[in-house]
């Protein structure tokens, strides 16, 4: 005796057979399958869907160099270092580093290394250009040098 799932599919009754030839979006995204072949048809959706796309392409970042701080990346000195990535891959990448010194003449106390930071890129999906700022900023804690001088005040008394 041969068993068939009835299922609504827009108000009218269908077998779950012809529920999924009609969601599919061409006859290309149907498999019929049976006890027999479930595995090779699971493997043969796998081995069409399964391609490489990048999450994001055209990758931009800009760091804001903090005001206590400066880089030699830096080459035109405008304070921002800018690293780029043509897409990503999912995986872990590093789009690249830069040092950062601090002035030594700077005021004990904390400063930001970063005066903000920027990123922009394309979403490989919508295709939407993406743009953020991030304001949480890392800080150092910084001792001001002291300078092993003396300062000696003379006063001159004149008639």
């Amino acid at each position: 005796m041969d068993k068939k799932v009835i299922c609504k599919y827009n108000n009218t009754d269908y077998t779950a057979e012809k529920v999924l030839q009609t969601v599919a979006s061409d006859n290309n995204h149907y498999f019929a399958s049976s006890t027999n072949n479930i595995v090779d048809a699971f493997d043969n959706i796998i081995g069409q869907t399964t391609t490489y796309s990048p999450a994001a392409k055209n990758l931009v970042i800009t760091d804001n160099i903090g005001s206590a701080f400066t880089s030699e990346s830096d080459t035109d000195k405008d304070r921002k270092i800018t690293l780029t990535l043509d897409k990503t891959t999912g995986e872990w990448q590093e789009v690249g580093k830069f040092e950062i010194q601090i002035d030594k003449n700077s005021t004990t106390g904390w400063h930001n290394t970063n005066d903000n930071f920027s990123y922009s890129y394309t979403d490989n999906i919508s295709s939407k250009e993406i743009n953020k700022t991030c304001t949480k900023n890392p800080v150092v804690y910084w001792v001001q040098p002291e300078y092993g001088y003396t300062i000696e005040y003379y006063y001159s008394r004149r008639k």
